[in-house]
């Protein structure tokens, strides 16, 4: 008996190595969701329960461990958009462009 995902019938190995193109969009969707999610919390959290002032160490590196998640999910969706089309081109001279 095959594992499969109980929506689709798909295998797990396909699921997750060769999933449909809606699979492919959602996940980086995803990513970039996740990480908006995180910094607006982040926000939140240093206006409510700072005040204001200077912003503790630990939510600098938050907030640059959140843009590096962005920068990724951003780039993971240019890829999975453009590759069909011009390759890995379109996504690694964003990558280029971004560093």
């Amino acid at each position: 008996m095959r594992s499969t995902l109980p929506a689709k019938g798909l295998p797990w190995r396909i699921a997750l190595f060769d999933p449909p193109l809606g699979v492919l969009l959602a996940m980086p969707m995803l990513t970039i969701k996740i990480g908006a999610i995180i910094s607006l919390g982040a926000a939140l959290a240093f206006r409510l329960f700072v005040g204001g002032h200077r912003m503790p160490l630990a939510l600098v590196a938050l907030l640059l461990a959140v843009i590096v998640i962005l920068l990724i999910g951003a780039l993971w969706l240019i890829r999975v958009l453009t590759c069909s089309r011009w390759c890995e081109r379109a996504w690694v001279g964003s990558a280029a462009l971004s560093w």
